[in-house]
Parts: structure tokens; C-alpha cells; sequence
């Protein structure tokens, strides 16, 4: 029990950190690159915005607190089915469609001989606070199994879809990234050249 207070106690102290931190601009936003015209980028405060503006979530600190004392409460009862992977038989198909999906954000992709995989996630913790948000089974493959893609493709950078010892891995291998605007240039700062579009 004086475990669990103790993780709390430090989520909490976690969370007001980075809240402070935004709130209070202690990133420099001017050392960022001035874009490219897009419809969702103000190049006047360098910030991204939604179009489509979202509603605020209600009773977010007691759904993190239920989170860091009872992460299993939102883990599915048993585990999911799971295949292993037959990527010989995945990759063969050059004149087709294929897809593999390895969990939430991390689809593999054979267009017609074009071998592309999304958003690859493959630690067992996706926050920034190492007391919730863990994997609740393991991907049907290790990264170290999967050949390496003709390209990986960054949807954003949320813990849950860009993995830095995943972006790290193959990048160390040659795989391109292809990103969004302002997702490439974090890839950079890690050492992972990117294309953003």
C-alpha cells in the first residue's frame, strides 16, 4: 500500500511538473524551424492546432489515479489471440495487399512488394510516467524478428505511436521515416533523419 501512495504521490508531482512546464512556456518555442504552409500550423506563435476542435475531458486526475492504482481495470480479462507471424509467407505476395496488424498503432504493410509499417511500438510502457500505461501482452513479434521495412510511417508523436528505442532501432538498420510536420523534427533531435510532409 505505501508503494502504491508513493507512485501516486509521484504521478501526481510528475504531472504538475510537465503541466507547469507547458503552461508556463519553458520550452523555447523559437528554436523550432519555421514549417511549411498547413492548414492546422499558426507560423506566428510556431504552434499545431486541430482543426476541429475537441471537447475537455472530464474527471481526467481520477481516471490517472485509477490508472496508477488499478492499471488492470482497463486491461482486457483474458489475453488477446495472437498468431505467430509467418512474414515469409507476408512478404511473397508482390502482386497483392497485405496486412499485418502487431497491436494498437503497429500495422505491417505489403503493397503490392512496398514494405511499410506504421507507428512502431514495442516497449512495455507507453507514458512518460512509468507507473501506468503498460503493455498488457507482448506483440506477436519482437521488433528484432520483423524484416526491415522500405519505410516506417509516424502518424504523431504520442507515447503510444512513436517508441524512441523502436524509432531508434531502425533507424540504427537504414529504415527511412516518413513523418508529419513537427513529428521529424524530434526524430532529428533523437539522430533519426526523417522526411516530413
Amino acid at each position: 500500500m505505501l508503494k502504491k501512495i508513493f507512485l501516486a504521490v509521484s504521478a501526481v508531482i510528475a504531472a504538475g511538473v510537465i503541466y507547469l512546464a507547458l503552461a508556463t512556456e519553458v520550452f523555447d518555442m523559437t528554436s523550432f524551424p519555421v514549417y511549411t504552409k498547413s492548414d492546422h500550423y499558426d507560423p506566428e506563435t510556431g504552434r499545431f492546432y486541430d482543426a476541429v476542435p475537441m471537447r475537455s475531458p472530464g474527471g481526467t486526475a481520477g481516471k490517472l489515479l485509477r490508472m496508477v492504482f488499478d492499471e488492470k481495470a482497463f486491461h482486457p480479462e483474458k489475453p488477446l489471440p495472437s498468431v505467430r507471424p509467418d512474414f515469409a509467407s507476408f512478404l511473397a505476395g508482390k502482386d497483392s495487399f497485405r496486412y499485418m496488424w502487431l497491436g494498437h498503432s503497429t500495422v505491417l504493410m505489403n503493397l503490392a512488394g512496398t514494405f511499410l509499417m506504421t507507428d512502431p511500438v514495442f516497449s512495455d510502457c507507453v507514458s512518460p510516467i512509468p507507473v501506468m500505461m503498460h503493455r498488457f501482452q507482448k506483440p506477436a513479434a519482437s521488433m528484432e524478428e520483423i524484416p526491415l521495412p522500405d519505410a516506417i510511417l509516424i502518424s504523431h508523436d504520442h507515447y503510444d505511436h512513436l517508441d524512441r528505442k523502436a524509432a531508434m532501432y531502425f533507424a540504427g538498420r537504414g529504415v527511412k521515416f516518413v513523418t508529419p510536420l513537427g513529428v521529424g523534427e524530434r526524430l532529428r533531435k533523437w539522430g533519426v533523419p526523417a522526411m516530413s510532409r
